[in-house]
């Protein structure tokens, strides 16, 4: 019969010291995971934050002064080019519209002067008859009137009578920015060389246009 084993107040407290620093240890490794968990946790947390704020700075980062310049600049050439094209389509109609009206008003002042040369000779006058104080000199036709009389110095403008479209000199019509210049030469004494020049201002330059015929005495 085996004796009972007797242990004593020592190894009582050791066996007691034991167990206190096996449990110890076992709270010390789970508290240990646990704080290498959340550390890991907090870690990724920091990473994500960083790049979403690296992201955020991205998204609003502004533009550099080149860019801004280069923006200006296009969005400047964007308007200004068709406005320029529409400036100039403009100016290019109102020239032509001019350059028509001259070219009528020049060809209304031959269609006069051979008129009267027309109308002498079947009068049986001479065929220069209300002609010849414009000889060698200059002169300013009004077919509206049907007169022809000598410029003093630099013949009138044109006065344009808007309700009936003609072009004149009467006071109550308003000035034209239309001149017109007959200028009569003797070629000798059968044939007059006639020349009507149309002066106009087109913006700061004067325009002109010239036509220029030939009459013969064909009684």
């Amino acid at each position: 019969m085996h004796s009972p084993i007797i242990k004593n107040k020592t190894d009582a407290n050791n066996d007691h010291n034991s167990g206190f620093t096996h449990t110890l240890i076992f709270f010390s490794n789970k508290f240990g995971k646990w704080l290498g968990f959340l550390f890991s946790k907090n870690m990724n947390n920091s990473i994500f934050l960083n790049d979403m704020f690296k992201t955020k700075r991205k998204l609003v980062s502004g533009f550099t002064l080149v860019e801004t310049l280069i923006a200006i600049a296009i969005l400047v050439s964007a308007i200004v080019g068709p406005m320029v094209v529409v400036q100039k389509s403009l100016s290019s109609a109102n020239f032509a519209k001019s350059q028509i009206i001259s070219f009528h008003l020049a060809g209304e002042a031959i269609e006069y002067i051979r008129n009267k040369r027309d109308g002498n000779t079947l009068s049986g006058v001479s065929w220069t008859n209300g002609l010849s104080e414009c000889i060698d000199k200059k002169c300013a036709v009004d077919t509206v009137n049907d007169t022809i009389s000598q410029c003093s110095e630099n013949c009138p403008n044109l006065q344009f009578d808007s309700i009936n479209g003609f072009y004149g000199y009467d006071s109550n019509w308003k000035d034209s920015m239309f001149n017109r210049v007959v200028e009569i030469r003797s070629v000798n004494e059968e044939e007059l060389s006639i020349l009507v020049t149309i002066f106009w201002k087109s913006g700061v330059f004067t325009k002109e246009f010239s036509v220029r015929e030939n009459l013969f005495n064909w009684q």
